[in-house]
């Protein structure tokens, strides 16, 4: 856990900002559906539980990428 500012806290503060365009992936240990609720609702483009497998992170992150360079097209 995130001492001061937890990643919805996080989200909440900066939805509105020059980094809103930026895609999020959680990396947590809480994925019940309620949380994914409140993140899908901020934004949150993936999440990933933890201990998570590279070949996943490196997944997501390369689908967030061409979705990101198809949408600028």
């Amino acid at each position: 856990m995130m001492l001061v500012l937890d990643g919805y806290g996080f989200m909440e503060k900066h939805k509105i900002s020059d980094y809103s365009n930026i895609p999020v992936i959680f990396l947590t240990a809480r994925i019940e559906l309620k949380d994914q609720k409140k993140g899908d609702a901020l934004g949150i483009k993936a999440y990933l539980k933890k201990p998570f497998i590279f070949k996943e992170l490196k997944s997501i992150i390369e689908s967030e990428l061409a979705n990101t360079s198809n949408s600028n097209k």
